[in-house]
């Protein structure tokens, strides 16, 4: 048996203890790529130059700590599945199957659930912005208008800083 059917078996065979990093991962990418979608569809613009460049490098900000959670996230709960597959493993080990093979095994399932999670967190994404963009650009607009200049965010961080 190749590596990847034995990944993509133990994938399938797996599939309800990874469903919860699944739909966590998926939600994830839903959040990153409605904040990308955010800032590259124009609606920042009718905000104000000033406005929607404070808003724009907010939300790139906030997409960034939101990637480094994923990572995290990712490391993390890999480090948890492995560990809860000691078994598993052990029983590769007494198969045969070298360190290295073993850890290509796992990377390919790992992979398979970062396709998996990616398919479907773009997928929702796409939904979610044509939903949120097409029926509620006003509301979104009202919303980042009430709070009016952003400058004080800036303000406030260098005032901290300089203490």
């Amino acid at each position: 048996m190749s590596m990847l059917k034995l990944a993509f078996q133990n994938f399938k065979s797996s599939f309800k203890s990874y469903l919860s990093l699944i739909i966590s991962l998926s939600f994830t990418i839903l959040i990153l790529s409605n904040f990308m979608n955010l800032v590259s569809s124009g609606i920042l613009n009718q905000l104000g130059e000033s406005q929607a460049s404070n808003i724009e490098v907010f939300i790139q900000i906030l997409s960034f700590v939101v990637s480094c959670f994923m990572v995290f996230f990712v490391w993390y709960s890999t480090n948890v599945f492995l560990t809860k597959r000691k078994k598993e493993i052990g029983t590769y080990v007494f198969m045969g199957l070298s360190n290295q093979k073993i850890g290509k095994l796992y990377m390919i399932e790992t992979s398979l659930i970062g396709l998996v999670s990616l398919v479907i967190g773009i997928g929702f994404g796409v939904l979610t912005s044509q939903f949120i963009y097409n029926d509620y650009h006003e509301i979104i607009i009202d919303w980042f208008g009430f709070f009016g200049n952003w400058n004080w965010i800036w303000s406030f961080n260098f005032t901290i800083y300089l203490q």
